[in-house]
């Protein structure tokens, strides 16, 4: 009966720490689950299906949530706005990531790339700001 009770109050959560980077392909770092869905056969395109549809019932919630005036309902939307400026923030991050990889890119080209190197820069700078405006 202990070892049930013992694994009813385990904590399953986890650290910032132990999570991988969304970008990540190293199954070894952090807990490895981005690394397996980076490597499957359209799992980029789906993670960043299921945030999009995740961000708009979370926002969705939200706008519903607003009317309820019970101090719970309002807590949970203030955490629901949090989840889904962090998911919008890791989709920029994705993104940015992406941009970085191309503009590596094009700079192995010479000089014929120095114009997507300035574009893609450009674009790096936006997400940069962009994500600066959602951790406010």
């Amino acid at each position: 009966m202990q070892d049930f009770i013992d694994d009813i109050n385990t904590d399953f959560s986890t650290t910032a720490e132990e999570l991988d980077d969304p970008t990540n392909e190293d199954e070894e770092k952090g807990i490895g689950l981005n690394a397996f869905t980076n490597k499957l056969s359209g799992g980029k395109k789906l993670r960043q299906r299921v945030r999009k549809k995740m961000s708009a019932i979370s926002s969705n919630f939200q706008t519903q949530s607003s009317t309820m005036s019970s101090p719970l309902a309002q807590k949970y939307a203030k955490s629901q706005s949090t989840y889904t400026k962090n998911m919008k923030i890791e989709e920029l991050q994705e993104r940015r990531a992406e941009l970085v990889k191309q503009r590596e890119t094009a700079m192995k080209t010479g000089p014929a790339g120095m114009a997507i190197v300035a574009a893609k820069t450009k674009e790096i700078k936006d997400i940069d700001a962009q994500i600066t405006e959602l951790r406010k």
